[in-house]
């Protein structure tokens, strides 16, 4: 007798399909808000750096360091996150843009988005969807800032 004519067997593929959905409906909230609770620490992030190359006119030592810390206090690891500074193409790592002069400074803050991917697709897998984040993805966030670097 094949499980498709059995009541039984029906009863358990309803049971399983139930259980997937229910497990997906309750589960998918939770995915999006890991996902966007990082946007919005990636925000802050980006903020504090936009503040402290401001400052320091560039993204130096001292400054990588203090972004850095910020970063780790934020609760990501240190390890894995970039942090970039660039004027007109010109990167600004390790050096400064001159002293008193107010030119447009771009921070990219980056970090790796695999944890939330995979959180996220293994919970799309319960009702049968594909890939819907890419694992090999990353969060970005890019900011504007004019120098503000007067004395040393």
């Amino acid at each position: 007798m094949s499980l498709r004519n059995n009541r039984k067997g029906s009863a358990i593929i309803e049971t399983l399909i139930s259980i997937s959905f229910i497990t997906f409906v309750l589960f998918f909230p939770v995915a999006m808000f890991s996902v966007t609770n990082r946007q919005t620490t990636m925000s802050t992030l980006l903020i504090h750096s936009l503040q402290i190359v401001s400052l320091e006119g560039g993204l130096p030592e001292r400054a990588r360091g203090l972004v850095l810390l910020n970063a780790e206090q934020l609760g990501f690891n240190p390890e894995r996150i970039s942090v970039n500074a660039t004027h007109g193409g010109t990167d600004l790592t390790n050096i400064r843009i001159s002293k008193g002069s107010s030119l447009p400074i771009r921070v990219t803050v980056q970090y790796p988005a695999n944890a939330e991917a995979y959180f996220i697709n293994s919970i799309a897998r319960l009702i049968g969807s594909r890939e819907v984040m890419d694992e090999e993805g990353h969060f970005e966030a890019t900011g504007y800032v004019n120098s503000e670097w007067l004395d040393p």
